[in-house]
Order: structure tokens, then sequence, then C-alpha cells
């Protein structure tokens, strides 16, 4: 709870004599009078006629801002400067000479996504099950997201070098995470790194036209509109980077190798109608819920099926997650299932 009211003599006393040359006027506040907000004091600062408050900004800060203002957004800025808003630094970077302009200094190839392609389309495939069109307050769409696990910080980077984006890839801490299963529950930070790309209207355009990705696709992606084979295995490919898993399961006898994907019902549906062109006849696995009344559901293929749909989507120009598409163990067990079925793969 915060103090309200009139300021007494003692508490000009601290403003005048106790806060340190370093110190920023919001660590002041927590040491010496907890009970009075931010606001308020500046308010009085003011009042005191104590200009001091045109500072504050200690060399780190400014540090910050050299370093940070054209490349972060004003809210991920807020979070690296935290006793500042955004107008305060919009303010001070002004003052530093850094001109509002240059936080839009990256580049992207914007007809990346124009005319469908092995290499856009896996792209298009990854954004589909784990990117995002970010819209404003206005309810316009101009942004695009796309956020992963840490650990797989190089395949993002080869996503950010296929799109020919000069902006960095960030990364971000979700604090004390709930992960529960039948034993226990665990807290743990989830490290994750993510793009986030502005001024990315033909992208969305794009994505939309020749993939049907939209906002708030999650329950409601449909197939993209493509028909050749090659860019329908790659835009496949996309959707296992993101929300698929290739595994290998030992076995005493042999080796099983699984693809198995998450989507709409519409979407897996027609990724088995690929699969049954590719393959040459009728797949019996059907799409199922991921449990009882779920909205995402999931589809499977394996064995040699699973060998020969890997080889051909390895031979296309798409970017993949290696850790999938072309671990030991996979590529491995496809040389097994050859030797197993040499007759499937003629």
């Amino acid at each position: 709870m915060t103090k309200s009211g009139k300021w007494s003599e003692e508490e000009d006393f601290l403003i005048f004599n106790n806060k340190k040359d370093s110190e920023t006027w919001q660590n002041f506040i927590d040491r010496e009078i907890p009970l009075r907000s931010y606001k308020s004091l500046m308010h009085r600062l003011k009042r005191l006629d104590i200009l001091e408050v045109r500072n504050d900004w200690t060399n780190d800060e400014d540090d910050l801002i050299r370093k940070y203002y054209t490349t972060l957004s004003h809210k991920d800025l807020k979070k690296i400067i935290p006793n500042r808003n955004c107008a305060s630094i919009r303010s001070r970077a002004s003052r530093l000479g850094i001109k509002k302009g240059t936080r839009y200094i990256f580049t992207k190839n914007d007809s990346f996504f124009t005319l469908p392609n092995e290499l856009n389309c896996s792209v298009a495939g990854t954004w589909g099950s784990d990117g995002c069109i970010e819209t404003n307050k206005k309810g316009e769409s101009n942004r695009v997201m796309l956020n992963l696990a840490t650990k797989d910080f190089d395949f993002l980077t080869k996503i950010k070098n296929a799109l020919e984006f000069t902006g960095d890839i960030k990364n971000y801490v979700h604090k004390n995470k709930l992960l529960v299963t039948e034993r226990n529950t665990t807290v743990y930070d989830r490290k994750t790194s993510y793009l986030q790309i502005s001024r990315a209207k033909q992208w969305i355009e794009d994505l939309n036209k020749h993939w049907n990705i939209t906002t708030q696709k999650t329950y409601s992606l449909q197939p993209p509109n493509i028909t050749d084979l090659n860019l329908c295995m790659a835009y496949i490919c996309g959707i296992v980077n993101g929300d698929g898993s290739i595994l290998v399961h030992n076995n005493s006898k042999f080796k099983m190798l699984r693809i198995t994907m998450l989507g709409t019902e519409s979407l897996l549906l027609w990724i088995k109608s690929i699969f049954e062109k590719f393959l040459d006849e009728t797949l019996e696995a059907n799409v199922r819920p991921e449990r009882s009344g779920a909205r995402i559901f999931s589809y499977a293929i394996s064995g040699f099926r699973a060998a020969k749909i890997i080889e051909y989507i390895n031979a296309l120009d798409c970017v993949f997650m290696d850790r999938k598409w072309k671990s030991e163990a996979v590529l491995n067990a496809i040389e097994i299932l050859r030797e197993k079925y040499p007759d499937k793969f003629r």
C-alpha cells in the first residue's frame, strides 16, 4: 500500500540528504520512503525545484539506451530499464542524439513469401505451426513472431538468414513455469528465443494468400493453397519443425521410425492425403483428437513409409530442424529399414 497526502519535513530531509549519487530515485524510494510511489516522488521533486530529476540517468542506463534503443521495442527496453517509463526512455534517447526513426533500421526480404518455393514453403509451415501474426490495439496486423525453445537457437538463425532479416534473435526467460505430471509438480524457468519482425504487411498478405495462415490460427488453420508435391512436402517439413516429432523406438527385432504431427483436423487430413499421393496407397491410420473433446488433433506414420517420406523431404531445399530430420539415430533407422524392406524403396 502506498502513502498519499502531505509530505512531512522528515521525508523532505531524506530527499535532500540521503540520496546517493549513483542511486536511482526508485532505489531511493525502496530504501528510505517505501510507502511513497515513484509518481508521487516526481511531483514532490518538481515542487521542491530539485531538477536533479532531470537526471537521474546513470551511465549504465545511458549505455543500455545506446546499445539497445535501435534494436528493442519500448516494451522490451522497459524490462531492462525498469525504473523508466516509455516516454522517459524516448526522451532520453532523443537527448543522447538517437533519432526516433533509427529504431527501424532492420532490413528483410519483403518478397520472400510472394512466390511459393520449397524454401519459403518450409518456413511458412514452421510459421503455421509455431509462429504467430500479431495485431495492434486497432486490430491491424503488421508484425510476425516465431517463438521457440532456446535449444533451437541455431534453427531460428537459419530462419533469420533465409528471411534475410538483419535484426537480432531475442531471448526471454519465463519464470516459475509449472510442469505437472502424474507423480509430481515441478517449478522451472523456461528459456525461449524468438524472432519478432515489424513492418511485415507484405509477408502477412502472402502467408494468408498461399498458406491460409492468419491471426488466431491455432484451432482454425486450413490446408495451404498449393498442389505441387515438392511444395506440399516442404510445407509438411515446416509443420514437423514446429508441431511434430520424429522418433526412433528401439526394439529387440528392429527399429521403428515414427513421424507424429499435431494440428487442426483439416490440416492433418490434408497431410495424410499428400502422403497417400506420395506413397501411392491408402493409409489406414486415422487423424485423431489429442484427447477426448480436444480441438487439436494428431496424426502419425511409421516404419518404412516414414523412412521414405523423410528421405524425400531431406532432399528438398528446406530449412530443417536438424535434431528432428537429420539426427544420427533417424538416418541410421532409415538404413536399417532400407535393408529390411528393400522392395519398398524402389
